[in-house]
């Protein structure tokens, strides 16, 4: 938790942008991690977007197509809400955990 709250070592993340300097993975899967000042786009386009596009699925593109429609690109899902960068490890899973120090 307190390096979630810590202040950002990038320089762009200090600036209110969100993403990381390098792609990562999501398990095996790419992840691009372009700097973008909007959080939405940010989530709406390197996120939950990306996997749909990856996904190849043309009915459930569609219906993502229908939930940005309707809110507005997510912005309505955010809206009164503050979200500054953080470092955040984001890919838990039981598989992927490790300790420092019996830690």
């Amino acid at each position: 938790a307190k390096m979630h709250l810590a202040e950002p070592n990038c320089k762009e993340a200090r600036e209110g942008k969100f993403g990381f300097p390098v792609p990562n993975t999501i398990g095996g899967t790419p992840q691009p991690n372009e700097w973008d000042d909007d959080w939405v786009r940010f989530f709406r386009e390197q996120r939950i977007g990306h996997q749909v596009r990856l996904a190849g699925d043309r009915q459930l593109e569609e219906i993502w197509k229908k939930v940005c429609d309707k809110t507005d690109g997510l912005k309505t899902l955010f809206e009164g809400v503050e979200v500054k960068p953080a470092t955040l490890h984001g890919d838990l899973w039981s598989g992927n955990i490790a300790s420092a120090d019996g830690q």
